[in-house]
């Protein structure tokens, strides 16, 4: 029974350690703005991942593999011709 309880305590105590080391609230930003700061940057796929057939627009098809891009499409399109330019990208995640 000993071998059984030092392997769990063992376990447990590997749990604690990365667990602890996978929290890091000094680099946690509560505030609301930074954390839809911190979410959008990590959700913004790059210009070029978007352009799946590489003409330097996104169209509406295109946009439509990402939810949020395909969601606010017209809004992004701000000059309506259909497609999203690099410009308006960079404008939308710069917001």
């Amino acid at each position: 029974m000993r071998g059984i309880e030092l392997r769990l305590a063992g376990v447990l105590t590997a749990l604690v350690i990365t667990l602890s080391s996978a929290a890091d609230p000094a680099a946690a930003d509560t505030s609301p703005n930074g954390a839809d700061q911190q979410a959008r940057s990590v959700q913004e796929p790059s210009f070029a991942s978007l352009d799946r057939n590489g003409d330097h627009q996104i169209s509406r098809t295109e946009a439509g593999f990402n939810r949020h891009l395909g969601e606010d499409f017209a809004y992004i399109d701000t000059d309506g011709d259909g497609y999203i330019s690099p410009a308006e990208y960079a404008a939308r995640t710069r917001s």
